[in-house]
């Protein structure tokens, strides 16, 4: 099982692909074009918002209601040194372009509004993309959690890739010290 497994890069049921009586068959041979409609264009002004905005999740906020647990608050940001606070990965090139250093405070802004976090550079951002950690921004939700760093979804597009259905990763924004 383990060879075949790491021959096949990975393990699946052909059988399980056919659609049976009242289930949908979502096999990339059956949605056919469909699945591929081509990538949507970042919404907003390439100008005035010259990054694309994306999202991600730290592992410690990776169960949705973690906002309000002071020890993953303190774990979540411990690689880029931003703990209890929402912060911005940004590409050192872009950040030196842009007039921004390392651990300042920045308005991440888009068509939507504008949000505060952290900056931090980290060489393993494209250039570009203003990577933002979500999980924290919430209005309430306990002690630890309420009014606690800033939310990027406030700053996110409406409009969704029509192959993902992701809003978060066509959003332009721009990025400015505070």
């Amino acid at each position: 099982f383990w060879t075949a497994l790491r021959e096949r890069g990975g393990w699946w049921d052909e059988q399980a692909r056919r659609a049976r009586s009242g289930t949908f068959d979502l096999s990339p041979h059956a949605l056919g074009a469909a699945r591929r409609p081509g990538p949507v264009a970042p919404t907003g002004d390439r100008g005035r918002f010259p990054l694309v905005l994306n999202t991600f999740r730290p592992l410690a906020w990776t169960g949705g209601r973690t906002a309000n647990m002071p020890y993953l608050l303190e774990a979540a940001g411990k690689t880029v040194g931003s703990s209890w606070e929402s912060w911005v990965e940004i590409n050192p090139a872009t950040a030196a372009r842009l007039g921004i250093g390392d651990g300042e405070p920045v308005w991440v802004e888009s068509s939507l509004g504008r949000v505060k976090a952290r900056a931090r550079l980290h060489p393993g951002a494209q250039p570009d993309v203003l990577s933002f950690a979500y999980g924290l921004g919430h209005r309430v939700g306990g002690r630890w959690a309420a009014q606690l760093g800033a939310n990027p979804n406030d700053i996110v597009a409406m409009t969704a890739d029509a192959a993902t259905a992701a809003g978060w990763a066509i959003t332009r924004v721009a990025v400015a010290r505070a």
